[in-house]
């Protein structure tokens, strides 16, 4: 579970710098289908919060139909765009069909000992981005259908492509997440029940819906061929909100949060 959690994890840090590398490409070829295959390195908290680490070896891939269909480890999305490269001004819409794997107790004890598993939950996420150059802004609502939890969580991001060099491909994003109370109660909420049977909380938390996290990413792609790249990533996240006042986090987590990668992919395409 941690291994196929940690893999859409962050197959969604890269999906910013897969739009960008999108914006970057050459003209289109006449290929109507794109398969990129990867490995790498992921450091990553054990749970959003927490003050212990992990480092996973990782696969990445992603098959593509031109710019409208993507299956990837998020999911299944569809898209369609308006104002594409080279464009001053252009928006895009976007859904995605996805999931949650939840969070195991057992990925930190340390924190969550007593607090019990959140379960797999189904996802639908609808998406709008819009770009003035040289920024890209988006809008990501994402909703939880039940299983795990039913919360809803907005996302704002953005971001700032440029090119380094002939062959490196750079981005600065910016990102703030707002979360629904029911999405907060079951990360960042200790029910009574909870507290009764865990050795780490005795008193109840309540949380309530807030801005729960803000951050700054900054990613690079290199090219070093047509079909050989890499990508790499560093992200800081804070913790604010009632997800910050949680005692998961203020007494036994961490309100900065630190995220760093690095993957080597080959692309064919047909």
């Amino acid at each position: 579970m941690r291994f196929f959690s940690a893999l859409a994890l962050l197959a969604s840090l890269f999906a910013p710098l897969d739009a960008a590398l999108a914006a970057a490409k050459a003209p289109r070829s006449p290929s109507s289908w794109s398969l990129s295959v990867g490995s790498g390195l992921f450091v990553r908290p054990r749970f959003e919060g927490s003050s212990s680490y992990g480092v996973l070896p990782l696969p990445a891939l992603s098959l593509s139909y031109k710019d409208f269909l993507t299956v990837s480890p998020r999911g299944v999305s569809v898209k369609t765009e308006e104002g594409g490269r080279g464009s001053l001004f252009g928006y895009s819409l976007s859904a995605r069909l996805g999931y949650d794997l939840g969070r195991d107790e057992d990925n930190d004890k340390a924190a969550l000992q007593g607090l019990g598993d959140v379960k797999f939950t189904p996802l639908l996420s609808a998406e709008i981005g819009l770009t003035v150059f040289p920024l890209q802004g988006s809008l990501e609502i994402t909703q939880g259908l039940g299983g795990g939890h039913r919360g809803t969580v907005m996302d704002f991001g953005l971001t700032a492509p440029f090119p380094l060099a002939r062959r490196v491909f750079m981005m600065v994003s910016l990102k703030a997440s707002w979360a629904s109370r029911d999405y907060m109660r079951e990360f960042y909420g200790i029910s009574a029940e909870a507290a009764a049977r865990s050795a780490l909380y005795d008193q109840p938390f309540r949380a309530r819906a807030s801005i729960y996290q803000w951050g700054a990413g900054l990613g690079a792609i290199l090219r070093i061929t047509e079909r050989w790249g890499a990508r790499l990533f560093l992200d800081y996240r804070r913790m604010t909100g009632d997800a910050a006042r949680s005692p998961i986090v203020w007494r036994n987590g961490d309100k900065d949060q630190f995220r760093a990668g690095m993957i080597t992919f080959y692309r064919f395409s047909w």
